[in-house]
């Protein structure tokens, strides 16, 4: 079993709490909160599994002989161009230990299939190939649906006793919900645009969670500060996602990060 096997339940659990709670909440009473905590319990669950998984399937590399290998890195490019013969004698010394480096500092290669992306082209217009829609497994990616998991568990069962009495109480959770399940899907994305999405959706679930109390004119005055600010910041984010796009041509994460040297290498040329 892949972690691309089970990863997509990871969102739609807390997704599927949402969608219980909005459309049978008013008969679950209280019992919507602890629907909520059971599912995200069981995504938690398997963002464990997930993160063991692809921990032992990602590629080990020495620490230390990384650092040596920037630092001969960057002492080479600085001795590039130099004619002095003794500059030379350096230069083909430390080319031969930035070789010896590269061939030692993998302590143990990548299971086969890592990292581990999933892809489903959608959006497809006029038999183009369309935007593709998977996930991008990573120690990076996995860490971080542990970690938003988990918090999003507890800020769940700290809401069971601070919301308790609360006539909206189904809804609060079902916009709990989906904003972790938001969450665990942006940072699971492969591709900008859905990453994009996802952040959109999380911001229109905080919008509607700082505004709960919508008749109390403080809750109102917070939700529109907070609708501004993070719309001045998505305007921050769909700036660099359209410079990329001119540049690359891709949204893909995966190409992104294969076409990234030439970007490096334009900036230091």
């Amino acid at each position: 079993m892949t972690p691309l096997s089970y990863a997509w339940l990871i969102p739609l659990l807390p997704a599927l709490a949402f969608a219980i709670n909005i459309l049978f909440g008013y008969r679950l009473g209280k019992r919507a909160a602890w629907l909520s905590v059971a599912l995200l319990t069981l995504a938690t669950l398997l963002a464990v599994a997930l993160l063991v998984q692809v921990q032992q399937a990602a590629p080990v590399w020495d620490s230390a002989g990384l650092v040596r290998m920037a630092e001969v890195e960057g002492r080479i490019a600085t001795l590039q161009g130099q004619v002095e013969a003794a500059a030379r004698m350096e230069l083909a010394a430390l080319e031969a230990e930035l070789a010896a480096l590269a061939g030692a500092v993998l302590v143990r290669e990548a299971a086969p299939g890592f990292p581990f992306v999933s892809e489903l082209a959608w959006l497809s217009i006029g038999g183009q190939e369309g935007i593709p829609f998977g996930f991008l497994l990573d120690p990076l990616a996995a860490l971080l649906v542990l970690m938003v998991a988990l918090v999003s568990l507890l800020i769940h069962l700290f809401s069971i006793g601070y919301m308790a009495g609360e006539t909206r109480f189904p809804t609060f959770f079902a916009y709990l919900s989906l904003f972790s399940a938001a969450m665990l899907a942006m940072v699971m994305s492969r591709n900008l645009f859905h990453i994009l999405l996802f952040w959109e959706l999380m911001g229109v679930m905080s919008y509607l969670l700082i505004g709960f109390y919508y008749k109390k004119i403080a809750a109102q005055q917070a939700m529109k500060k907070a609708f501004l600010v993070t719309k001045i910041a998505d305007l921050g984010l769909l700036i660099g996602i359209f410079w990329l796009y001119r540049h690359f041509g891709t949204l893909d994460l995966v190409r992104l990060t294969e076409l990234a040297p030439s970007l490096l290498a334009g900036a230091s040329g």
